[in-house]
């Protein structure tokens, strides 16, 4: 497992007033006083571009445990480590994330302060929207799914996402249901000879980035089977998903 260590302010990038309704102003003082974490697949690419190439051919496994909210944008961090698995094809990485532990919230809102009473008073920590989770878990999917287009080995990755825990197997539900209302409103569609227009057509696309299922991408429903039927890098283990 690979440690986290604080980043500095200085050298994060924040979400923006923008995102959050602040004034530039507030959005830097708050991200001043916020401690910020590198995610740990950053650490270990950090890690291994130090180590001697002689060295690295001896790595057999690493698991990636990411158990708290990361700076800029760390589903994308794994890209870093193709290099090494193309260098070692023995090497197997495991990277371990969770909907509670890190992939939430979608902004860096109230990151470092979960256990206070400033961020429970302040923030919605009862609920979680299912559009949220949804976003959160396909842009950690997609990007996994992306990397052996970028050139990661097949058998050297794979993404494991937490279903242990309740919250986790309701946003696994949810994902089902809309893959499945998607194949429903293609067939609807291709019956009545209709496609979906462009989404930002639709007046509910200022509020979200897919109003209805019709909009997701085409290989969702697909990718969605996979992971059930266990014949993908991502597992969610503790959920129907698990083979």
């Amino acid at each position: 497992m690979a440690d986290k260590r604080a980043a500095t302010p200085e050298g994060t990038i924040f979400d923006g007033p923008n995102a959050l309704g602040e004034t530039e102003a507030n959005a830097h003082s708050k991200a001043g006083n916020t401690k910020w974490y590198f995610s740990a697949a950053a650490v270990v690419v950090e890690f291994l571009k130090h180590l001697p190439t002689h060295k690295r051919q001896y790595l057999r496994r690493i698991e990636l445990h990411e158990d708290f909210k990361s700076v800029n944008r760390p589903e994308y961090h794994a890209r870093g480590l193709i290099q090494y698995c193309v260098e070692n094809l023995l090497l197997r990485i495991e990277r371990h994330i969770g909907l509670l532990s890190n992939m939430l919230p979608l902004t860096s809102k109230y990151v470092d302060r979960r256990g206070s009473v400033q961020w429970r008073s302040q923030s919605s920590s009862n609920w979680i929207k299912g559009e949220e989770a949804l976003y959160a878990t396909w842009d950690w999917v997609e990007e996994a799914l992306q990397l052996s287009a970028r050139g990661m080995p097949r058998q050297c990755f794979k993404l494991t996402i937490d279903g242990s825990n309740r919250e986790a197997q309701e946003a696994w539900d949810l994902i089902k249901h809309v893959a499945l209302l998607q194949e429903a409103m293609n067939l609807w569609g291709a019956y009545h000879e209709k496609e979906a227009g462009p989404v930002k057509s639709d007046p509910y696309s200022f509020y979200s980035r897919w109003p209805v299922p019709w909009y997701m991408p085409a290989h969702f429903p697909q990718t969605i089977r996979d992971i059930m039927r266990g014949s993908s890098i991502v597992r969610f283990p503790g959920t129907d998903s698990a083979p």
